[in-house]
C-alpha cells in the first residue's frame, strides 16, 4: 500500500513539472511574437527616422512594398556586390525603393557612373546615416513594407544572400 501511495506521488510531482515546462514554453512563445511585433514596430519608427533625415517623408514607406538598404563600403564585399547585381535587376521594379549608403555623396555618384543606375528610384544616403539609425551594419538589407509598416526583414550574410534575394526577386515579380 506504501508503495503505491510513493508512486502516486511521484506521478504527481512528473504532472506538475510538465504543467510547469507547458506554461513556460507558451509564455516564451507568446513572448516572441509580442517580441516581433516590437521589433517590427521599432523598425520602423527607425525607417521613418532616417527618410526624414534624408530630406524625404513617410510617404516612401506608403508608397513601396520593399526598402532595400545598399551599403556601398564598409560592409561585406562579397554581399555588396551581389546586392548591386539584384539593384540593377530590380531598379525599374516600382514595387522597390533603394537606399544607396556611403561615407560621401561622391561615392554613391561614383556607383551610379560605374554600374549605370537611374537615379530616379534611389535615395541617397551619404553620410551612412542608414548605420548609425541601426539599420544595416555590413550587409544589404531588405525591409518589407505593408501599409507603411515593415512587416519583414531579411538579414543576409555571404552564406545567404543569393537565395534570399532570389526568393525576395520571384515575390516582388509576384506582388506586381
Amino acid at each position: 500500500m506504501k508503495m503505491n501511495y510513493h508512486l502516486h506521488c511521484l506521478n504527481y510531482k512528473k504532472l506538475i513539472v510538465m504543467i510547469v515546462r507547458s506554461i513556460v514554453l507558451f509564455i516564451l512563445i507568446l513572448w516572441s511574437g509580442c517580441q516581433n511585433q516590437v521589433d517590427q514596430s521599432l523598425q520602423t519608427k527607425k525607417l521613418i527616422e532616417l527618410l526624414i533625415s534624408l530630406g524625404k517623408n513617410q510617404e516612401v514607406l506608403e508608397q513601396s512594398d520593399y526598402i532595400f538598404i545598399l551599403p556601398l563600403e564598409n560592409g561585406c564585399s562579397s554581399c555588396i556586390r551581389k546586392g548591386i547585381e539584384y539593384v540593377k535587376i530590380l531598379q525599374d521594379n516600382d514595387s522597390f525603393t533603394f537606399i544607396l549608403s556611403a561615407d560621401s555623396y561622391k561615392k554613391i555618384n561614383e556607383y551610379f557612373t560605374e554600374i549605370e543606375l537611374s537615379k530616379k528610384k534611389f535615395i541617397q544616403d551619404g553620410r551612412s546615416q542608414s548605420k548609425s539609425h541601426g539599420l544595416i551594419v555590413e550587409t544589404p538589407v531588405p525591409f518589407a513594407i505593408k501599409e507603411a509598416k515593415v512587416i519583414d526583414i531579411k538579414t543576409l550574410t555571404s552564406l545567404n544572400i543569393e537565395d534570399e534575394l532570389s526568393k525576395l526577386m520571384k515575390k516582388a515579380d509576384f506582388d506586381n
